[in-house]
């Protein structure tokens, strides 16, 4: 299935001001998200039809331990990985939200003015 990627004016003009590189690897990205939302797109929840796409690097840090623990350590690090897991789970809320909200003031800054397909967004960015 293919989707229609469209700019807001303010956020073509993001895209202009990056390094050639970065506009390439965003390019490529929307390119494939065009065809099917593969690569880091998420919907925001709370939305219709509306997803952000990331195209940054993510780092995760993990720890995990070999020893032995005793009883009540076992239940205190299976607390902290639910605790862990929540807090994930609401940061990735928050992300949402911000997303969403950046989005909407975005195109309360852009009303009235015409939208821009990806296909001319490529033509003007060089991308072709």
């Amino acid at each position: 299935m293919d989707y229609q990627i469209d700019f807001i004016p303010s956020a073509l003009e993001q895209l202009r001001g990056l390094p050639k590189e970065a506009r390439r690897l965003i390019g490529a990205k929307l390119d494939r998200a065009q065809h099917d939302l593969s690569g880091d797109i998420k919907k925001l929840k709370g939305f219709k039809n509306k997803y952000r796409l990331r195209a940054g690097t993510f780092m995760s840090n993990s720890a995990s331990t070999s020893a032995k623990t005793p009883g009540n350590w076992t239940q205190l690090n299976k607390q902290l990985a639910q605790a862990k897991a929540l807090l994930r789970q609401m940061s990735q809320t928050v992300e949402d939200i911000e997303d969403a909200r950046t989005i909407e003031r975005a195109k309360r800054a852009n009303a009235g003015k015409p939208r821009v397909s990806w296909a001319q967004a490529k033509r003007e960015l060089q991308l072709d």
